[in-house]
Formats: structure tokens, C-alpha cells, sequence
């Protein structure tokens, strides 16, 4: 079996032989073509022996993946669990908020919307429609998961519109999952000719899903015990790419104190501004504003190196930061921000982790005794750390789909 990972900086190629992994080969993107005519390019050239005798398994978060934007009847309620799923879905969410905060005007692929319990009065909910059809939104899909009530009335203003089952249950009972799979589909349907993907459909042997989602199932069969890999559990998965640092959790490492916000067994958390390529400088932005910079400076650098860095960062003299830093900086801002309070309106209790893996291109030269020191700043217990050097999780994802 050939896998492929066509990625929005990097794409790729393993050839997988009684399980075990040949021919591996990682390509920078060619954005002078299509991500399709480049991946073809390679199969014809390079796995020409195999194409027609193997099946082939894709998946994609070429150009960033979906970008969806999330509109909630309430900011503490609707608009964080509508997030959550779509997160959960490997979706990209860059806005989540209310009707009144949306500003941006901005591409993006799918608008979600989310409110309202199932069989409540519509009174004031058909007025909050009215005011969401009045604004304009420069996207492909949108995308309902309100009371059911409402469904009639909005394809009076949207007859294209895609209608599923309310997030929030009678009993405010998390129940996203439908939300999940329409926005992965999503990706699967007209997307991904937008993404440059379309020609790929006919040489995959499964649909195309967002790299996220792939992830996401080698980290639940992991967590499950299905897949053999070496990492105590519970344990956090952080995938630091170029575009975005996402953390997966099980809902066992949410703390205590978030008691009002859904609690899926699995769960995704994007930073769409951490990471090391397309978002350098809001990562170095962030990292700069952090109240805990001493602490991972001093922590992972020696003194004379740390002072300089810090008088750079808070100069702005980003241009001669590596990417070795920049990876350190997004292990330690995703750890830093899931110890807070995420957007998804809950924090993590990293005490309760007994390990740690990471994944992606970002993290392969990191050395683990200086994340074990990243990672005392917040938590008093050790936790061991696991980089998958290999692309094991992703393999691992696409294998057992």
C-alpha cells in the first residue's frame, strides 16, 4: 500500500510492505503547481512499479484544510460546542463568536451555525436568523445545527442550505457528532476541487479526509489500545506543522473546573496562529506577549542565549529565529494556552498526563530532555515524552481507517 499526506507545506510519499515502511519520501510543496500535478508527478516517476498494482490512501490538509467560521445563538454555549465539533471534524475554525462580533471579510469554505434547543420557543430565534441573513458572508457552504423548529424558515433564506441534527439535545446533552461528519464530507465533496485535490479522488482507494481526522483516529485507537505504540495513557498528542500546532486529548484530561462545556471522548484543539512556516510571525507575536516567557527561555536556553532572545523578541528582531526555536516556542505556547482557558471554553489538567507525543515535520529535531524541562513549567509530575520521528501516527491513521 502507498500512503500519502499532501500537506500545505510539506507532501508525503510511504510505501508500506508487511507492515513495515519503505520508500519514504517528504517533498517540499511546488506552489508553482497544483498540489495534485505534483503528487502525480512523483507516483508516475518515482512509485511508477507500484501504482497499478497497490492500493494508494490520501489524505490532505493542502492549503490550510477547510477554514470554517462559527456563529453561536450564545458565546458560551452554542458557539463553543459548534467549535468543538467542527475542531473535532478536522476542520480549521479561524472566527467563532456571535452575529453582533463577526467582522472579518474574509474567504473562507464554511459557514456553521449553531443555537437554540430543540422544540423551544422560535420567537426570538427567527429574529436572530433574519438578522444572520442580512450580513455577508464570503463562503461555499452553509452549514445549521439549530433547534428544528427553525429548519423551514431558514431555506426561506437559504434553500441550499444544510440542515443537521441540533447540537444541543433537549437535555443540553453534547450531540455534534452529525455536525462532525457533514463538515469532513464537506471536504470530500466540491472542496476539494478548490483545494487542488480533485485529480486524486480516482487514485485513492478511500475518500480523501482532512489530515486532522486522520490523525485523530490513530490517536483514539492508540488511546483505546488498538494500536500498539509506546506511550503511557492518558496521554496528549501535539502535531506542530507549518500552518497550525493541534492538540488531541480525551475528554479525562479536561479539568475539573470546566463544568459547563461538552466533554466528547476525543477531542482537537487548532492553534491557527502557531506555527512554524505561514504562521512565524503571529507564533513569535504570541510567544513575545506571554507572561511566561522567562520561565521557557530560561528553562530551554542557556542564560547568555536566552537574554539575547528575549531583548529580540521584544524588539521584534524575529528575521534570524530558526525553525528548531520556532518548534520549541509552539510546544510551549500549545501547552501554555490548553493550561488556560482554550477558545473551546475549557482548560487541560496536564498533572493528570502521563504522556506526551509528538508529531509532525516541526518536531522531529527536538530533543526530549529539553521538552521534559518545557514541560515542568506546568506540571508537577513526570510525563514522558514520545516524537514520532517516523510519521508512525500518521501511517497508523491511514492504515486503519
Amino acid at each position: 500500500m502507498i500512503l500519502i499526506d499532501v500537506g500545505s507545506t510539506i507532501i508525503k510519499f510511504s510505501r508500506i510492505v508487511d507492515n513495515q515502511a519503505h520508500n519514504h519520501l517528504f517533498l517540499d510543496r511546488n506552489y508553482k503547481q497544483l498540489p495534485e500535478d505534483q503528487v502525480i508527478e512523483e507516483l508516475e516517476t518515482k512509485f511508477q512499479d507500484f501504482i497499478h498494482t497497490e492500493p494508494i490512501r490520501i489524505c490532505s490538509s493542502a492549503n490550510g484544510g477547510v477554514r470554517v467560521a462559527v456563529i453561536g445563538y450564545t458565546n458560551k454555549i452554542s458557539t463553543i460546542w459548534a467549535s468543538r465539533a467542527a475542531e473535532n471534524s478536522g476542520a480549521n475554525v479561524f472566527f467563532s463568536g456571535t452575529i453582533e462580533n463577526f467582522q472579518t471579510t474574509e474567504n473562507f469554505d464554511v459557514l456553521v451555525i449553531a443555537g437554540g434547543v430543540d422544540n423551544a420557543p422560535i420567537k426570538l430565534q427567527k429574529k436572530w436568523i433574519e438578522l444572520i441573513s442580512q450580513r455577508k458572508f464570503n463562503c461555499e457552504k452553509f452549514i445549521f445545527s439549530v433547534n428544528k423548529l427553525l429548519h423551514r424558515h431558514i431555506l426561506e433564506f437559504w434553500p441550499e442550505a444544510i440542515l443537521t441534527k441540533n447540537i444541543l439535545g433537549e437535555n443540553l446533552k453534547w450531540q455534534g457528532e452529525e455536525l462532525c461528519e457533514t463538515l469532513r464530507n464537506s471536504y470530500l465533496g466540491d472542496l476539494v476541487l478548490k483545494k487542488g485535490i480533485k485529480k486524486l479522488v480516482a487514485y485513492s482507494e478511500i475518500n480523501i479526509y482532512p489530515t486532522p481526522n486522520i490523525v485523530q483516529i490513530a490517536y483514539e485507537k492508540i488511546l483505546n489500545g488498538m494500536i500498539n505504540f509506546p506511550i503511557p495513557r492518558p496521554f496528549l498528542l501535539i502535531d506542530i506543522g507549518g500552518a497550525t500546532t493541534d492538540v488531541y486529548y480525551g475528554g479525562e484530561l479536561i479539568s475539573n473546573l470546566s463544568n459547563t462545556t461538552p466533554r466528547p471522548g476525543i477531542n482537537r484543539h487548532v492553534f491557527s496562529n502557531i506555527g512554524v512556516f505561514a504562521s512565524r510571525n503571529s507564533l513569535l507575536e504570541n510567544l513575545r506577549n506571554s507572561y511566561r516567557l522567562d520561565e521557557f527561555l530560561f528553562n530551554t536556553f542557556e542564560i547568555d542565549k536566552s537574554e539575547k532572545i528575549h531583548i529580540d523578541l521584544l524588539d521584534r528582531n524575529f528575521e534570524d529565529f530558526n525553525e528548531e526555536f520556532l518548534s520549541y516556542s509552539a510546544f510551549f505556547l500549545s501547552l501554555f494556552h490548553s493550561t488556560n482557558i482554550l477558545s473551546s471554553g475549557h482548560s487541560l489538567n496536564i498533572n493528570l498526563c502521563k504522556g506526551i507525543v509528538l508529531t509532525g515535520g516541526a518536531s522531529i529535531k527536538l530533543r526530549v530532555e529539553k521538552l521534559e524541562k518545557i514541560i515542568s513549567i506546568f506540571s508537577t509530575v513526570k510525563i514522558r515524552v514520545v516524537i514520532d520521528n517516523d510519521y508512525a501516527i500518521w501511517k497508523f491513521g491511514l492504515l486503519n481507517y
